[in-house]
């Protein structure tokens, strides 16, 4: 049971590993303005809205390739109920991204893409984690 309990927080460590590399990627492609912080929930507001779609959609991918390799990690390191583990990393994917989609206005697209992806590639990352060898 404990590996189970470090396996999902193993994989929540790499969703969030993947989804802070995405987004530096997608900030360092397209800075914030000067004066405007990530501190200040208004600014990221106004950031999210002038955003053009490739920043946007960096973004949603760090989500998805985030549960895809998250989900992954915790059913490889899990050595029982491996569907549990992954499962769980990406429910709690799923439901930060929600969280994050209510806190700062976000294009529906990216919302629906990414809850949609979490939810696939979860459940993928799950079946690759879950093969033998």
């Amino acid at each position: 049971m404990l590996r189970r309990i470090l396996a999902v927080l193993a994989g929540i460590v790499v969703f969030g590993i993947v989804v802070m590399l995405f987004d530096e990627i997608s900030h360092r492609m397209y800075p914030m303005p000067e004066g405007m912080s990530m501190d200040n929930m208004q600014d990221m507001a106004d950031y999210i809205a002038a955003a053009p779609f490739s920043a946007m959609f960096m973004v949603m991918l760090g989500w998805v390739v985030g549960a895809l390799v998250g989900a992954f990690t915790a059913a490889r390191i899990s050595t029982t109920h491996k569907r549990l583990a992954a499962g769980i990393v990406g429910a709690l994917a799923f439901a930060g991204t929600t969280m994050n989609a209510f806190m700062l206005p976000h294009p529906w697209w990216m919302v629906a893409g990414g809850l949609l992806g979490i939810t696939v590639m979860a459940h993928l990352g799950w079946k690759l984690g879950d093969r033998k060898g």
